[in-house]
């Protein structure tokens, strides 16, 4: 497939989910405020930090999907739609043999340490208990939909991804109106909901796959030239994988244990603020992983190697643009959005983000590695550096340093895992340069964004703090920040492909208008 046959690809599916991240960014904003409020503090935090512990067991679920993913978009990038048949076929019998895995462990150890470990008021332990249930039947959930989801990535289909995140958020939505009106137990019955809305989704998806697959027949079966890759690769894979969660859920339990319930509260606030700045990265990342693996595949490195540093690029920048001036704003913007927020919520949010910054520019390397398949060193490499992050964390907080220093931690980690990825790809792809990469990509962005700081700095100082003048100073920013990134970040190649982009994207949605 030609460059520009990619790019329009790219575009177009950049533009389904794009208007899908609109209509539930919206919706998102609202629904959070409404759940905080019926929730509170306390049972917020609480929901957060056993979401993150359950989240441990979710590395499996991450593994397995990376996995069949990976692998059913390597065989279309070949042409091969026979074995991909058999790989979806393989991929339920893994899915349902790793369910057994996480529900032993789950049952087991994860039980024990909720109940004996985290620091939970008496009163809430029982709930704590069912939402816990209740998100381990989540976490199975989501395993179960691994391969018709690796379906619908490789295939390209990111409209169905658009008609059910929307519908998922309409739902949300209505779910946090319940719980303001309940009388009940809200923690309990939010979770319940929350249960019951996964599993409409997996029915969905699997319905969808069956009716529109029809070449694959569905069924478990065991070869072991398929089967045995695939374990071997979601297993090495689960090392980076549970690196990640290791990490993030990790945290969350330190938190819990020096800060308490509120400080999982503050870092869910956070990480809803980041959430919704990286709406636009991950929909782009969701569009142009598939054609990473493709272009792998079909062996066409050198079209591949540019296509790389054209998406940490514009990955990043995507970012950059909107979460510069935000940075400046959070404050007055969160007490816009929720009107109160417990202290120490804008710095947790101001790391969070600069952390999203750097994974970035990760994301296409990540999606590049796996893509070769040779992954036991680098998950090993990478892993043991992200798993650095909790003892770094513990130390901190032994030594008395606040709370956000968890991201602190997270910051340094995240660098030093970046400077391994970014140098492992040396020999995995014929061609593959990082001294390139670093002066092409990483130093054009890091010029960039230091000139981006100036404007939304300067007004920062000058103007008083209002919800008024922050949104004022954010669109002000923006514009500069795409100025910024555009003439200094890109070179001309990218600067074409960017105008393309746009360009396409422009004519599509001029089209649908007409």
């Amino acid at each position: 497939m030609s460059d520009t046959s990619t790019n329009k690809r790219v575009a177009k599916n950049t533009l389904i989910l794009y208007v899908r991240m609109f209509i539930t960014m919206a919706i998102g904003i609202w629904t959070s405020r409404l759940v905080i409020n019926a929730l509170g503090f306390t049972d917020q935090g609480l929901y957060n930090v056993v979401g993150g512990f359950v989240g441990l067991s979710a590395l499996v679920t991450g593994s397995i999907s990376v996995s069949i993913s990976r692998f059913i978009t390597y065989e279309i990038g070949k042409g091969d739609y026979t074995t991909v048949t058999k790989v979806v076929q393989n991929a339920l019998s893994v899915q349902w043999t790793l369910a057994a895995i996480v529900i032993l462990l789950a049952e087991t150890v994860g039980l024990w340490f909720l109940n004996t470990r985290l620091v939970i008021p008496a009163d809430r332990l029982f709930a704590v208990n069912i939402v816990y249930q209740l998100s381990v039947g989540t976490i199975v959930i989501g395993l179960l939909t691994s391969a018709p989801n690796a379906l619908i990535i490789a295939h390209e289909r990111m409209n169905i991804y658009a008609y059910v995140a929307v519908a998922n958020s309409a739902l949300a939505f209505l779910i946090a109106l319940c719980i303001s009106y309940y009388g009940g137990d809200r923690l309990i019955l939010y979770s319940a909901l929350q249960f019951f809305v996964s599993a409409g989704t997996i029915v969905f998806y699997t319905l969808y796959c069956r009716s529109k697959f029809k070449f694959i027949k569905y069924r478990f079966a065991y070869d072991k030239e398929i089967f045995a890759p695939i374990f071997s690769f979601a297993g090495w894979n689960g090392i980076g994988t549970s690196a990640a969660i290791l990490r993030s859920s990790g945290t969350s339990i330190l938190l819990n244990m020096f800060g308490g319930p509120i400080a999982n509260t503050i870092n869910g606030i956070a990480g809803s603020v980041n959430n919704l700045a990286t709406l636009f990265v991950k929909d782009f990342t969701t569009a142009y992983t598939p054609q990473i693996t493709k272009k792998y595949a079909a062996k066409d490195y050198s079209s591949l190697i540019q296509f790389l540093h054209q998406c940490s690029k514009f990955s990043y920048c995507l970012l950059a643009v909107m979460a510069i001036p935000l940075m400046f704003n959070i404050h007055p913007l969160l007490v816009l959005w929720l009107k109160k927020i417990p202290d120490g919520t804008v710095i947790f949010a101001q790391l969070i983000i600069v952390y999203s910054m750097i994974e970035c520019l990760c994301r296409p390397l990540i999606v590049a590695k796996d893509a070769t398949g040779k992954i036991r060193n680098y998950q090993i490499v990478v892993g043991g550096i992200l798993l650095l992050t909790i003892p770094l964390t513990y130390v901190f907080f032994k030594l008395g340093l606040p709370i956000y220093f968890a991201y602190v931690s997270i910051l340094i980690t995240s660098v030093a895992a970046f400077m391994a990825r970014m140098l492992m790809l040396n020999g995995s792809i014929p061609g593959w340069s990082s001294c390139i990469y670093l002066k092409k990509t990483v130093l054009r962005c890091i010029m960039a964004t230091a000139i981006c700081l100036v404007v939304p700095g300067i007004m920062h100082l000058i103007l008083p703090e209002s919800a008024m003048s922050s949104i004022a100073q954010c669109i002000v920013g923006f514009f500069w920040c795409c100025a910024c990134v555009y003439y200094i970040a890109c070179d001309k190649n990218e600067k074409d492909a960017a105008r393309n982009m746009i360009n396409t994207l422009k004519h599509k949605v001029l089209r649908k208008n007409a």
